[in-house]
């Protein structure tokens, strides 16, 4: 199952982890991130291991590509998606009122409007949100539910496709290491089967305490899959 295609949720691929419910959704907590970060690239290849050391193959199709970039206050301005053979995909601009960001624009490689993730809850216990395409149907809604540590404890996605009479509902689990840095993430059907878990290793850190690489197990692996990269700027 190809992780970028299993749910269609919340622009989030370096997800959330480890967010808290008294942050901006979008901003550099929301991603937890450390320093005043102004562009984040996240690739992925396959991993292999040589003289000891994990080290990157060819691009992996796991998930996207993708860079981010920050305004001097932290929040996200601007995302672009890439496929493996670093095709633009999909790029996404966010909309800012009073310093947060309450809406994010999608567009195509063409510059075309694909559609929008609006936030339309945020309390101390979740932050909810819907998409819609370009013609304003509804695609998906959901929320990100926080714990009494103040990170997602899991989220729940309702996803409306062609087809379907009742939206197929899903829930994403997540489990972290003591500096909230995601550990394992399990995704299950509305019925309780997993379809996917992933544990996630880190393996190398800025001096910011942001990792910069990433090893991806799938299911109960013991060799990883996947190595994800990060090169990140600062102000």
């Amino acid at each position: 199952m190809n992780l970028k295609n299993t749910v269609a949720i919340f622009s989030m691929l370096v997800i959330c982890m480890g967010c808290a419910p008294d942050v901006n959704p979008y901003d550099l907590k929301f991603f937890h991130l450390r320093g005043k970060v102004k562009s984040l690239t996240k690739e992925n290849y396959e991993v292999f291991r040589e003289n000891g050391e994990w080290k990157s193959g060819k691009a992996a199709a796991i998930d996207f590509n993708e860079k981010l970039w920050f305004d001097t206050n932290g929040n996200l301005k601007q995302m672009e998606r890439y496929n493996e053979a670093y095709e633009l995909e999909e790029k996404l601009n966010t909309k800012i009122e009073a310093d947060k960001v309450i809406e994010e624009i999608h567009y195509n490689p063409e510059g075309s409007l694909i559609g929008r993730s609006v936030i339309t809850e945020h309390t101390d216990e979740k932050i909810a949100y819907k998409q819609i395409n370009s013609k304003g149907k509804l695609l998906a809604e959901g929320a990100f539910f926080f714990s009494e540590s103040d990170v997602v404890a899991w989220e729940e996605i309702h996803k409306y496709d062609p087809g379907f009479e009742t939206p197929r509902t899903f829930k994403l689990y997540y489990e972290y290491d003591a500096d909230n840095n995601i550990i394992k993430q399990t995704l299950k059907a509305s019925n309780g089967i997993v379809l996917r878990m992933d544990k996630f290793e880190y393996i190398a850190f800025d001096e910011y305490n942001n990792w910069t690489k990433m090893l991806l197990y799938q299911a109960e692996n013991e060799m990883p899959t996947t190595i994800i990269l990060r090169t990140i700027e600062y102000y």
